[in-house]
C-alpha cells in the first residue's frame, strides 16, 4: 500500500471461495483500492495480497443475507466481465434471521461512498 493511501475501513473477514471452501484473511478499503489479504508463515508475520481491486472499477458493494447468513458482496469489473465476491464475517456472533448484521451493512455504506469520491 503507497504511503498516499489512506486507510478508511478494516476488518477480519472471509472470502468465500466456494459453497464449503472460505479463506480467512483482512479486507482493508483505502481511498484508493479495496484489497483483501492473508498472513502466511509459521507465525503469520507475513503478509500476502490475495488481490486489490481499484475504486473506479466496483460497481456495487451491498450487505446480503443467504440462507440466513450475513455477508458482503462486491460487483467490480475484470477484463471487461463482472465479476462478484462474497465475505463473511470470520465470527458466527451477532447473526439474526430478520436484519442483516451491521458490520456489513457499514462496508458496504463505505466502499460505495469512498467509490463515489474517486
Amino acid at each position: 500500500m503507497g504511503n498516499k493511501e489512506r486507510v478508511i475501513k478494516e476488518s477480519e473477514l472471509m472470502l468465500k471461495k466456494n459453497m464449503m471452501s472460505y479463506q480467512k484473511g483482512i479486507l482493508t478499503l483505502t481511498s484508493k483500492k479495496l484489497l483483501f489479504s492473508i498472513k502466511k508463515g509459521f507465525i503469520q508475520k507475513k503478509e500476502e495480497e490475495l488481490f486489490d481491486i481499484p475504486l473506479q472499477d466496483i460497481r456495487s458493494a451491498d450487505a446480503i443475507k443467504v440462507w440466513a447468513q450475513d455477508g458482503l458482496q462486491i460487483r467490480f469489473n475484470k477484463n471487461s466481465k463482472v465479476e462478484t465476491l462474497t465475505f463473511i464475517n470470520s465470527s458466527m456472533g451477532g447473526q439474526t434471521l430478520q436484519t442483516t448484521n451491521p458490520l456489513f451493512v457499514g462496508w458496504s455504506q463505505a466502499i460505495n461512498d469512498a467509490r463515489d469520491k474517486v
